[in-house]
């Protein structure tokens, strides 16, 4: 079994003109443009990192406030791939076989198979099961499940900070230092509801 840690960075969308949130588009309201694993092999030892940039499409400017936490502006991504040109290379880095995604919460796993789906990429080949890291952590703290945070979980657990917060690949490293230094004998596994996340698209593009 090897374990896929993964983290996203995502943009949404600003009205510049006005300086206020603008509408997003319904059918994918979060755009990934950053993509941090580190592969875990089943004796939780790292195996393998990727960090993928990945050029924004449909909203091109950087909202103001991922600007402030990440960093990011437009030129971060000038010489970047789009998500449809780094997903043969991400897909092969994460395999199938014997694979488990384990995530910081639910939301980066949904959103990465709804922009998979958006932009019409196959997910067949990917793992559909996950952990979610941060209620195992949120357990072992007996902090009420998913609400601790990934920096005051790793303050608390006193895992040395050698990378960036709100960085995809520094928080995917994080999320997988809390695996290691507390999963369970026993893990609950959940699965991505694809079927679903296909039908609203489709309800969102019928709009």
């Amino acid at each position: 079994m090897n374990y896929i840690v993964i983290d996203l960075e995502f943009n949404q969308p600003y009205d510049f003109k006005n300086n206020c949130p603008a509408k997003p588009n319904e059918a994918c309201p979060f755009e990934i443009v950053q993509i941090g694993i580190v592969k875990l092999n089943e004796n939780l030892e790292i195996i393998g990192r990727r960090n993928y940039y990945v050029k924004p499409q449909l909203y091109k400017r950087i909202h103001p406030y991922v600007a402030k936490m990440t960093g990011f502006s437009v030129e971060t991504f000038e010489n970047e791939r789009t998500f449809q040109q780094i997903f043969k290379p991400l897909s092969r880095f994460i395999g199938r076989e014997k694979t488990v995604f384990c995530t910081w919460g639910g939301v980066d796993i949904r959103e990465l198979y709804r922009n998979i789906l958006f932009y019409k990429l196959g997910c067949r080949k990917l793992p559909k099961k996950f952990i979610d890291v941060q209620k195992l952590v949120g357990r072992f703290l007996e902090s009420g499940g998913n609400c601790v945070g990934l920096e005051n979980a790793v303050e608390a657990l006193g895992i040395r900070k050698t990378m960036p917060f709100h960085d995809a690949l520094g928080d995917a490293f994080y999320a997988g230092e809390m695996f290691r230094m507390v999963k369970p004998k026993e893990v609950r596994i959940q699965r991505v509801d694809i079927k679903k996340l296909k039908d609203k698209l489709k309800l969102c593009k019928q709009k």
